[in-house]
């Protein structure tokens, strides 16, 4: 467990110092709370951003070790797992160059990534994830509304409309995107 707090950590530890614009370190306690450091080592409250950095690290980190422990020979420990990383709303919290950055490393995090992200997130990260798409799909809002408010999402230059009004009921369809 000491072992695996310290590899998690290390982990982390690289993510924040690539991405965190300031000085910044984290530590895992025993309870695994992260504590968010200084450098001179004293706990420091975080910014909205940089709370959602640190989730997204130490998320991150545990798929990695995960992965990494699939094959190990290791009799008393439970082998480890390949898992998806699955994350709602990654970006709303970060300003564009946390966002940036971000979406960078994150398809470098584990073997499958799956974004549930809105129209105004995707902006500015089509281009950063350009070659790194497998799937993608659309949430189609369905109303029984006569009009309403249309949202557009461009996708590989496309134009998705994700409202539909004058249906028969109101429901929430996927479409996939080519």
């Amino acid at each position: 467990e000491t072992s695996a707090k310290e590899e998690i950590s290390s982990s982390m530890n690289t993510f924040i110092e690539a991405f965190c614009r300031k000085d910044r370190k984290v530590k895992l306690t025993n309870e695994y709370k992260v504590n968010f450091m200084n450098k001179e080592g004293d706990t420091v409250a975080k910014s909205e951003g940089e709370k959602l950095l640190v989730s997204l690290s130490f998320v991150s980190s545990l798929i990695k070790l995960a992965g990494e422990r699939v094959s190990d020979p290791k009799k008393y420990l439970v082998n480890g797992a390949t898992a998806p990383l699955l994350i709602d709303a990654p970006f709303g919290k970060l300003d564009k160059d946390y966002k940036k950055s971000t979406c960078e490393h994150l398809p470098e995090s584990s073997e499958q990534l799956i974004l549930l992200i809105s129209s105004s997130h995707w902006e500015g990260i089509e281009n950063i994830l350009k070659g790194k798409i497998g799937k993608q799909w659309a949430l189609i809002n369905n109303s029984e509304k006569a009009n309403g408010p249309n949202d557009i999402i461009k996708v590989n230059n496309k134009e998705i409309s994700l409202a539909k009004y004058k249906q028969k009921a109101d429901f929430t369809s996927v479409q996939e995107l080519i």
